[in-house]
């Protein structure tokens, strides 16, 4: 999960976003702040949207350096800037073989 400060979409300036290398699942909210009742609302929706998915895992990821770079990747190429893109498939954002060759 990551936090990203875009004075776009201001008052909702801080969007909080989920990256699951594993699935390809991406999920951003934009909310006023970055409190801990904040992210409990980004998780809340995050997870009711995977489940709607039937996205399920075995093991959890602490710390992901291609969450990261796919997270960049979103924001500045393809996400905030004139919103071009209604439904993006993460599956083009990170290929499958970036996550797992990326040593």
């Amino acid at each position: 999960m990551d936090v990203t400060h875009t004075p776009l979409l201001a008052p909702f300036s801080k969007v909080h976003l989920t990256v699951d290398t594993s699935s390809g699942f991406i999920w951003a909210t934009p909310l006023k702040g970055e409190t801990a009742r904040h992210v409990i609302q980004h998780t809340l929706r995050c997870f009711a949207v995977m489940d709607s998915y039937l996205i399920q895992h075995g093991m959890v990821l602490c710390h992901s350096s291609p969450g990261d770079a796919a997270t960049r990747q979103w924001i500045w190429m393809d996400g905030l800037p004139g919103y071009q893109r209604a439904v993006c498939d993460p599956g083009e954002l990170l290929p499958r073989n970036e996550i797992y060759d990326s040593d």
